[in-house]
């Protein structure tokens, strides 16, 4: 199978299941088998309703916005007023394993059934997380302590042309003098 006309870019695979290995195939068709008809529907009923809420909870948070009008599970924001990576470590450190995403930079989550009984607890967690960056950006500018490092990342891939992983701590990915560039970026009090 190959697909030459994706826009995700060439896409070739030896089988017509492509990255789908056969087990994963069986099992879907399993859990379908297991559910039927009316608990497939009951479920996506569910999931669709949770959807539309995390979509509403994301609006409500101050200073992050959903990208498009998903008509489905896949939910994905982004922020204009904190770095949205920084978010995303705190999400992981809690236990949420978000997808990160690029132009704009941004995450999603796929909602499931798992999500159902806990979306508000994810809803919380994400509100929390964005205050942390919020506040920790706002002393980072204020008192150069060390955490305006990883915006100077950012910043210094866009200027030179060059991949940056934003928000993965402790990795030079950058060939340029980075300890340089990052001090022109920390604010101290005068």
């Amino acid at each position: 199978c190959s697909v030459t006309e994706w826009t995700g870019g060439l896409y070739i695979s030896p089988t017509m299941a492509g990255s789908r290995p056969g087990g994963l195939v069986a099992g879907a068709w399993a859990a379908m088998m297991s559910l039927g008809l009316n608990g497939y529907l009951e479920s996506t009923g569910k999931i669709m309703e949770v959807s539309k809420k995390i979509q509403k909870g994301i609006d409500d948070i101050s200073g992050l916005f959903v990208i498009g009008k998903p008509d489905m599970t896949v939910v994905a924001f982004g922020s204009d007023a904190v770095d949205i990576f920084e978010v995303n470590d705190i999400m992981s450190s809690n236990g949420w394993h978000l997808n990160a995403l690029q132009r704009p930079n941004s995450l999603h989550i796929c909602v499931t059934l798992q999500h159902t009984a806990i979306y508000e607890e994810f809803l919380k967690d994400l509100e929390d997380s964005v205050n942390t960056v919020s506040e920790s950006e706002s002393r980072a500018y204020q008192w150069g302590d060390g955490s305006h490092l990883w915006r100077c990342w950012e910043d210094a891939g866009q200027r030179h042309g060059q991949g940056v992983a934003c928000g993965v701590h402790g990795q030079l990915l950058l060939t340029i003098d980075w300890l340089s560039l990052c001090n022109m970026y920390t604010y101290k009090p005068q």
